[in-house]
This record gives C-alpha cells, sequence and structure tokens, in this order.
C-alpha cells in the first residue's frame, strides 16, 4: 500500500463568534474574552501545528472533532498549507447542541472519496455522529474505510460516562 498521513485531533471548542441559540454562546462569547482576533488566532494555531505534523509534512486525512460549523472548517482550511489540496469529506452537523461535531479533511492529491455516512448514536438523548468514509489511494487503487468518531465526554465522571461510551463504541 502507498505511503500516506493520517492524524486526529480534538480541536477544543474551533467555534465562531456568532451568537447562536444556544451550545457555544454560554461561555464563547465576545463578553467573555471569544473574539475574532483570539479565534483567528487560534485558527492560525491549529494550522501551523497541523502542517508541521509527520515531520512538516501534514497529514493526508485528518479526523476533526468540536467544530461548530462548517464555515469555522472553511476557514481552517484556508490557513493550511495548499501542497496538500485538502478537501472536506463531510462536515456533520450532529444533534449536540454546544456544535461538538466531527469532520474529515482528505488530501485530493492522495486520495478519492468514494462515500461517506454519518451515524446518528443514540443513548439516552443523542450525542455526537459516527462519520465512516471510504477512500480510493490513488498511488495504487487500495479501498480504505476511515471512521471518524467522538465519544460522550468523561465529564460525569468514569463510573457515569464509561457505559455510555462502550455503549456509542458498540
Amino acid at each position: 500500500m502507498g505511503k500516506f498521513y493520517t492524524s486526529f485531533w480534538n480541536v477544543n471548542n474551533l467555534f465562531d463568534t456568532l451568537p447562536s441559540s444556544l451550545g457555544s454562546d454560554i461561555e464563547f462569547t465576545p463578553s467573555r474574552g471569544w473574539n475574532n482576533i483570539v479565534k483567528n488566532k487560534k485558527i492560525e494555531n491549529l494550522a501551523f501545528t497541523i502542517d508541521s505534523l509527520h515531520n512538516n509534512e501534514g497529514p493526508d486525512l485528518l479526523g476533526l472533532c468540536e467544530v461548530e460549523t462548517e464555515t469555522m472548517l472553511s476557514e481552517l482550511v484556508d490557513k493550511l498549507s495548499p501542497e496538500k489540496e485538502y478537501a472536506i469529506a463531510e462536515y456533520l452537523n450532529g444533534p449536540d447542541v454546544r456544535g461538538i461535531d466531527t469532520c474529515l479533511l482528505y488530501s485530493k492529491k492522495k486520495f478519492s472519496l468514494n462515500s461517506l455516512r454519518g451515524y446518528s448514536i443514540k443513548l439516552r438523548y443523542p450525542t455526537r455522529n459516527v462519520l465512516v468514509a471510504n477512500f480510493t489511494l490513488l498511488e495504487n487503487k487500495a479501498d480504505i474505510t476511515v471512521i471518524v468518531n467522538h465519544w460522550p465526554s468523561r465529564s460525569g465522571g468514569r463510573y457515569e460516562t464509561e457505559p455510555l461510551r462502550i455503549a456509542a463504541a458498540e
């Protein structure tokens, strides 16, 4: 199989600065210091780090989570090295009201996207979607399936949330 690099990153609340009905507006607001200057600096820092992964070659496949909107994802892609020719395979706008969503970027120079599907996980309440994408590696026509997920939070403590994480994995 041809060589390629893959990475996954929880970008930890890559939120816009626009008001919405709930979600990020609780703490990611200008009154709490979240403004365009801070947001843009976060995007620059993320792009710099992503480009420096894998000995400065950057990933060919990049799963991300905690991206609030596809617009935010596009802003990040615009700051990444143009050499990879990143495309957005999918941005799943899932049921999590805070905008804790999953997405997948791929290099059009390395991969052709064949199919993708989002799976809704419903436990006690709907949680983050799982994204499954199938690609063809252009170098040798091998198929590869990629799964991007973001399990339920451990915020309630291990004994409360561990069963939810296991159920989502199953």
